[in-house]
């Protein structure tokens, strides 16, 4: 495994492949999460129509719930994805999270449909998903450098001199 993880660090071209794999990998830790939340949530009626019709107090509930559980499935997935990367390229994660958010965003179903809709409310609306994920693991991997970074192997929690 040592070995392995060597050959990652030392190669670009296993490290860039395994960055990209990332990326597929956070699509789908995404999407699952983001389905569970969704399931859960219809378990609880959260979401259930109050108003036969789409009035505006029934949309606004609507779009908010969608990116409040957009972000909690997107923070799940960059914990975990962003601790790999990390982990694994130490230094050189920041700039590999950004191959891995455009494979996410080049897989994800929602920025290819972008053209589709007619209007523009719904076009902003289907992308406000994928690029706050994208913009969380991206956050997330800098936030867990920087992190790294700061605390020693050995430390007791205090933080060490820049």
């Amino acid at each position: 495994m040592h070995n392995l993880v060597k050959v990652l660090r030392n190669s670009k071209i296993a490290s860039w492949t395994f960055a990209l794999l990332m990326g597929l990998f956070f699509r789908y830790v995404y999407g699952i999460s983001k389905h569970l939340i969704g399931f859960w949530s219809q378990m609880l009626d959260l979401v259930t129509s109050t108003y036969p019709t789409y009035e505006p107090p029934m949309l606004l509930w609507i779009i908010t719930f969608n990116i409040i559980v957009d972000l909690t499935s997107s923070l799940i997935a960059a914990g975990l994805c962003g601790w790999i990367l990390v982990y694994i390229f130490q230094e050189r994660a920041r700039v590999l999270v950004l191959g891995s958010a455009l494979v996410f965003l080049a897989l994800d179903s929602r920025l290819r449909r972008f053209w589709k809709y007619p209007e523009l409310g719904m076009q902003i609306s289907g992308l406000i998903g994928p690029l706050l994920a994208a913009l969380v693991f991206v956050t997330t991997v800098w936030l867990l450098q920087k992190i790294r970074n700061r605390i020693t192997p050995r430390s007791t929690g205090s933080l060490r001199a820049p």
